[in-house]
């Protein structure tokens, strides 16, 4: 289920863990003495020293490694910044926060190299606070360059097992210069930028370099050309879940745009034929809400989420998930679930849900403002009951540049009631509550009913 990525998401979508101590063994002693150490300067912040475990996890130390030699993080910018969460960079350069679209956004990023193997399930190393771990798209073997330094402990979101079933590879700790890391995320962010990334520094945080303990680096006046890349919730990610998208997670950024089929603007041949079924959603406080739903676009999935509302499972639930200028999410837990003190009380107050469905998101609709879509985990046919409405046209989540190749199945449109999706949007969230979810609204936004109208 989306939750389950985002602590992403990503997008999430839709993206930090201490390693495990060594035994008090010479042996193990002399192999901690033989792990690289790196010094990560930042422009106006400090400077920050970072151990790498070349022994528990070592194919991502050698792929950083070979970063780190070619100077390739040397201005590039922490373009993800979550107060409660994790600092993210090591792929866009100077002026991410100001590209006016995707596409510009992109012209930022480096270039990276092929993608490694997740090592979270065999490093045996967590996400605790100051740990260092590789960002990655919803796909678990996709991390390159970018890179996440966990502010707070995530060993229960991020840890293979948790939230994410394949984890985030953790491959160091800070061991000097936390405190540059904690003014980091500080700094002053904007939820979504014009290029549609999230959490994004107002002003650049610079890295002028990285280099091996011992190496000097070169003036930060040759650095060359800033970018970046963003997860999931991403999307990390998240993508994403990031965006997911991630999702994620942790900042997973979908593909090169492809132009959509003229199509795609058009609405599904079962609503000219006024056979659509049309349901509609009341939202205690906030009013009602009415929604078309693509029967013949996507037969499955309304076929799925009709039975849900005829089975009256809906009542009761919540938005648990609200990103202004993204989406809002619910449909799966219950009134409580800001205060659920850890993860599996979190979980006690979802409702049991059916088996999941396949991905229709090949049936041409658009992640556009005011559709409904159905939230899932990395697995593309992993959707259930949750489900979401677009605040607006999240192009990272439709099938043609979704970064897993798959998407987010449309199902449907809000068709009167769109200014009561607007009010929930401007609710007030917690970027993480206690069990460890984002965007969390602090008060509950119930959902009374969803009845098929005229029942």
């Amino acid at each position: 289920m989306m939750h389950r990525i985002l602590a992403a998401l990503a997008a999430f979508a839709a993206l930090a863990g201490l390693p495990s101590q060594p035994a008090h063994s010479r042996q193990d002693k002399e192999k901690k003495d033989k792990n690289p150490v790196v010094v990560m300067k930042v422009k106006d912040y400090g400077t920050v020293k970072i151990e790498l475990y070349a022994d528990k996890s070592p194919e991502t130390v050698k792929n950083f490694l070979k970063y780190v030699d070619d100077k390739h993080y040397d201005g590039t910018v922490f373009h993800r910044v979550m107060s409660d969460f994790m600092v993210q960079g090591g792929h866009f350069t100077k002026g991410f926060a100001k590209a006016e679209s995707y596409e510009d956004a992109e012209k930022l990023g480096k270039k990276s190299r092929d993608p490694i193997k997740n090592e979270a399930k065999t490093s045996g190393l967590s996400n605790k606070r100051g740990t260092i771990a590789m960002a990655r798209t919803s796909r678990p073997h996709t991390a390159t360059d970018q890179f996440f330094i966990n502010v707070v402990d995530n060993s229960e979101s991020l840890d293979p097992g948790g939230a994410s079933e394949d984890g985030y590879a953790v491959f160091g700790k800070v061991t000097e210069g936390m405190d540059v890391i904690d003014k980091i995320k500080k700094v002053k962010t904007m939820k979504k930028v014009p290029s549609g990334h999230g959490n994004v520094p107002a002003d650049d945080v610079i890295i002028e370099s990285i280099r091996r303990e011992g190496k000097r680096a070169a003036p930060a006046a040759r650095s060359v050309c800033h970018e970046m890349r963003g997860p999931s919730m991403k999307r990390s990610l998240l993508p994403a879940l990031a965006a997911c998208a991630a999702l994620l997670l942790g900042c997973s950024d979908p593909k090169d745009e492809k132009k959509p089929d003229a199509k795609d603007d058009k609405k599904p041949a079962a609503e000219k034929d006024g056979k659509n079924p049309v349901v509609v959603m009341k939202v205690k406080d906030y009013g009602t809400v009415k929604i078309e739903l693509f029967a013949e676009a996507a037969p499955i999935t309304v076929k799925n989420f009709l039975e849900y509302v005829d089975d009256k499972h809906y009542d009761g639930t919540v938005f648990h998930r609200v990103m202004p200028g993204f989406m809002v999410q619910g449909g799966h837990f219950t009134e409580g679930f800001a205060k659920a003190g850890s993860y599996e009380d979190a979980e006690k107050l979802g409702k049991k849900s059916r088996g999941t469905i396949k991905n229709e998101s090949d049936n041409g609709l658009q992640n556009k403002r005011g559709t409904l879509a159905m939230a899932r985990t990395p697995r593309p046919d992993s959707a259930s009951d949750q489900f979401f409405i677009n605040l607006e046209h999240n192009a990272s989540l439709d099938r043609a540049i979704a970064e897993d190749g798959v998407g987010y199945a449309v199902f449907g449109a809000v068709s009167d009631g769109m200014d009561v999706i607007d009010k929930i949007a401007e609710v007030q969230t917690m970027q993480k509550s206690p069990a460890g979810h984002q965007a969390v609204p602090v008060k509950d936004v119930i959902i009374e009913s969803i009845r098929r109208e005229g029942k």
